[in-house]
Parts: structure tokens; sequence; C-alpha cells
């Protein structure tokens, strides 16, 4: 299977992201540490520095994690090189949702493990791919989701019955009937032989595991078998012990980091941005889990509080600091600690974000600075959709160039369709419709003169009649399109398969779900692609 590569204008969805791929250098200079240029890669890695009992730890927690989700030789040997004093890691990470989630979490992961080979053989020293899996989110319900292309090439979403009761983190839901949703796939997709092989695959992955973030991991293992790809836990408590020293640091320094918080909004709004992150004045960036519910942590007058519909405890800054230490599992970063939290555990020489991760760490600059963490580069994840020849078919009928992608099909199909209205059948219509009128016209001055009633009546019976008119010519279009359904249908498909949602397609379809459709081959061609060029939007059509 051949593949044709074009690059357009990626998608950002926010002015931050927008410029900051446009390499605007007031946000590059003033809101990022560095950019992620050779230079900037080079300079950010010679600051990584971590001491030797802490790779240490760090090797051994995820070698255990890893091996216990059936991970692969490339990935262990990529961990044990974490001990080395030399050794970085390119980060990236997403939510966990079924079966991988929507393929740019699968396009993060490729990107990070091209980025560290390409940064490999430029340092000459050990980079690897870490994947941060947020496993600590409690959005049950935007990881709960599964979107698929049918066997009828249209777009269909699934969910597992869970229904978590309060604010659990989705790393602490239970995997329930994963065979219900196995058996779903299965009638959704094309009955193929490789389809079967891998529901098969996914139906023992899902059977080996307790919860639904196992699931999440032995699949992305699966698929980056080859690669080495380490997946990383954040629940994890011999993590959360590690990173202790940090959540004791944010405690006793809370009104410094809110100050931090606070400047970067600041900062941000002078360059004529609205801040990403609007976290009230007086929230510390930590939760907290309260019988295993995630509650966010308040600090006003010295005192801590939660506040949330689960109740409100109290707690002095004294015992909160004493929880930290004696159960720092206990405590998880919020949205603006997250990221830090990420790079004082990992040797990190490079994130990769996507446009929304982009707007919020934009604003984070001084959070970092407070908490003594270098901020590493930010490089942008490969944007990316594939095309099959079906969907390239209808493409080259209708557009001369890549604009489906912004515009969608809906305009250039409304107007192939009126293109096929007879002409002189449309003419007659609006010939006969101002005839009517005309003559209606006529008709209602003359019966006006006699008796005014009629001027009322007589454009009741006017507009009813014009509305029986329109009537024949709504039927009239329904047989035109009746004629052509087949060729609207085969738009209409494409659309649902390359802008599902009017989103792209990466946003919404799993990876998985592309290789239900596109066949397994095309893991193995992204294989040969170039995920490092991540500052343009990629189109793969395969021929």
């Amino acid at each position: 299977m051949d593949m044709q590569i074009k690059r357009t204008q990626p998608f950002t969805g926010n002015i931050i992201a927008q410029d900051y791929y446009s390499k605007k250098e007031q946000l590059l200079l003033k809101r990022f540490a560095s950019f992620p240029d050779e230079q900037g890669l080079a300079d950010h890695a010679s600051k990584v520095s971590k001491t030797e009992q802490h790779r240490r730890v760090l090797s051994q927690c995820l070698g255990r994690y890893n091996r216990r989700m059936g991970a692969g030789r490339k990935t262990l040997d990529n961990i044990s090189l974490l001990e080395n004093a030399g050794c970085t890691a390119v980060v990236t990470g997403q939510q966990t949702g079924l079966l991988t989630g929507p393929a740019l979490t699968v396009y993060k992961a490729m990107t990070a493990v091209a980025l560290s080979h390409k940064l490999q053989r430029q340092h000459k020293k050990p980079v690897v791919p870490i994947f941060w899996m947020a496993s600590e989110d409690h959005d049950f319900a935007e990881v709960n989701r599964l979107h698929l292309i049918s066997s009828k090439r249209r777009q269909r979403s699934l969910a597992t019955p869970v229904r978590p009761q309060g604010r659990p983190s989705v790393g602490c839901i239970e995997i329930e009937n994963p065979e219900q949703l196995i058996a779903q796939m299965g009638a959704v997709i094309p009955e193929t032989e490789n389809n079967i092989r891998l529901l098969e695959q996914q139906r023992e992955l899902a059977a080996s595991s307790e919860t639904l973030c196992d699931w999440f991991a032995k699949a992305m293992l699966k698929l980056f078998e080859k690669e080495g790809l380490i997946l990383l836990d954040p629940m994890l408590p011999q993590l959360r012990q590690l990173a202790g020293p940090l959540i004791e640091q944010t405690i006793t320094d809370n009104v410094n980091l809110q100050a931090a918080a606070a400047n970067g909004a600041q900062d941000m709004r002078s360059l004529g941005y609205e801040p990403a992150i609007k976290k009230q004045q007086e929230h510390m960036h930590l939760f907290f889990y309260i019988d295993g519910d995630r509650v966010p942590l308040y600090l006003h007058d010295g005192k801590v509080s939660t506040r949330s519909d689960l109740g409100k405890w109290e707690y002095t800054l004294p015992q909160l600091i004493d929880l930290a230490k004696r159960y720092p599992e206990r405590f998880s970063p919020g949205v603006s600690l997250r990221p830090v939290l990420q790079d004082y555990l990992l040797p990190t020489a490079a994130f990769v974000a996507g446009p929304g991760e982009i707007n919020y760490l934009a604003q984070l600059k001084e959070i970092y600075q407070v908490s003594g963490v270098p901020m590493p580069p930010i490089f942008p994840r490969a944007q990316v959709t594939v095309v099959g020849r079906k969907e390239n078919e209808v493409i080259e009928q209708l557009f001369q160039d890549d604009r489906w992608l912004a515009e969608g099909f809906g305009v250039k199909l409304r107007a192939y369709v009126g293109e096929q209205m007879p002409k002189h059948i449309e003419e007659h219509f609006t010939i006969v419709e101002q005839t009517i009128k005309n003559q209606y016209q006529q008709l209602i001055n003359s019966l006006t003169l006699m008796d005014k009633k009629y001027q009322q009546l007589g454009n009741r019976e006017l507009d009813k009649t014009i509305g029986r008119l329109e009537y024949m010519k709504k039927k009239a279009w329904q047989t035109v399109r009746k004629q052509h359904k087949s060729y609207i249908n085969r738009v209409k498909e494409t659309e649902a398969i390359l802008l599902p949602s009017n989103k792209p397609q990466e946003q919404i379809y799993s990876f998985y779900s592309l290789l239900f459709y596109f066949g397994e081959d095309l893991r193995n061609i992204f294989r040969d692609v170039d995920f490092t060029d991540g500052w343009f939007h990629q189109i793969y059509t395969l021929k």
C-alpha cells in the first residue's frame, strides 16, 4: 500500500496555538522557556538533571508497572536506560480513552517516539519516549466514548455501561463486562480477517485488565511494542512518593504559587491573550482524595478547605503538610501543576503537545519558576488525516485543492445537487410563481374595490396557493436527490470518515477504528513517516 503525503495549515482551535504554530516571537520569547528548534532542545537537555537515587527509583517503578502491563523487550530496555545520568526523555500524554481514545493520542505517542530518535542522533546520548497517562482525571464521560467507522461508512458511537458515583479518578474505575462492548464493536465494523484478529486481541487484553486504564495501557503497549514506548501511570504510589517533596513545597509555598499563577494570567492578558486556565484565587492547584473522590483544595486565611458537593473539610497548613509527608499518594496535581510535577519526576528533554495544551502551557512559565523546575521546550504533535481511495475519488471530483479540510463538504454537495435540477424546470417554477402572484394581486385589487375584506382573504389564499407550489417544488427536489442518492450518500460517507461531527478525523475516531477501516497495513506505513513534522497538518492519501 503506497501513500501520498500533503502538508496544509494546522488545526489550532485557539489564537495562542495559532500564534505558536506561526512562531510569533512575542509569544515564544515571553511565555515559553525555549523554542523547540535544534539549539533550544540541546540547551534544555543540558539543564536536565536527576540524582542517581531518583533515577533508580523511577526506573524500578516504571519497570514493574510496564512489565505488569505486558511491555515488550524494547520498552523494558528503554526503562533501564533511564538509570543512566545522561538519559533524557521526550514526554507526551493524554486521557485514557476507550481503545486508546481519539487517534491524536496515538499520533502524540508516534511524535514522541520519532522525536526521541531524532534527539538521540543529534545529542549522541540515550533519549526515550514516555507516555503520561492522565489516569487522575475525573471527567469519565470524556473517556467513556468510542467512535467507530461502521461497515456502512458512517460514524457510530459506543460506550461502556459503567456509571461511577462521585468524582473518582478514571484510573480507579474498574472494567465491567468489556465483552459486551467488544461484541458491539464487532457488529459495527467491517467483518474482515484482520478485524476479527484485532478484536480477539482486545478481548484478551481487556480480560486481563482490572481497570479501564489497564486496558488502555495494554492496548498502547501492544501498538508500540517495536518502538519501546514507556507508559507512566501517575497514580502509582511509589511515583507519588517520589513527587512528595514537590507536593510539600506546593503546600508550604502556596501563596507564592498562587501569585505566580495570577502573574502568568495577567501577562497573558497584557499580550492580548485570554488565559485558558481560570481558577479561583484561593485554589491551591492541588486535589485531595477523600473516600476515593478527588476534590479540590482551597487556601484562605491560613486554612485549607474542600468545597464540593461531597461536603467540606478543613485543615491547617501544618496538618496538610503532615498529611503530604505521610500520604503523598492522597494528593493530586491540578491542571496548572500537573506539567510541573511531570517534569519534576522525569528527565524531560521535550514535551509533545497539541493545540489545546499549548493554549494553557503558555500560562505556566511563572509556576515552573516558583517550583524550581526547568520548563521544557514544547514540541507540536503530528496532525494527521488519513484518506482512503474511495474518499479520494470524491475529493478529486469536488475540489481542486485541500480546502475540504477547512470547509467541509456541505457547500460543494449543495452546489452539486443544485446543478442537477433541469434548468428549464427551475425557470418554469419561477415564472409560474411570479405569474400567480401578479394575477392574484390584480384579482385582489379588483375585489378590494367591492369590499375591503377581500384584501386579507386574498392574501391568505395567495399564501396557500404559493405554499402548494412550494410543496410541488420540494417534491421535485426530492426526486432530484433520489435520482442522485448514490452519489450524495458517497459524499456524506466521505465527510463522515474525514470530518466526523464537523471535526478533524483525529479528534473523533480511535486509531484502532482507522485500523479496522483502512486495514492493519496502515500501522506499518506509519512507521516510515516523519512524525516530527508537527508544524503542519498532514493528509495521508492511500493509493
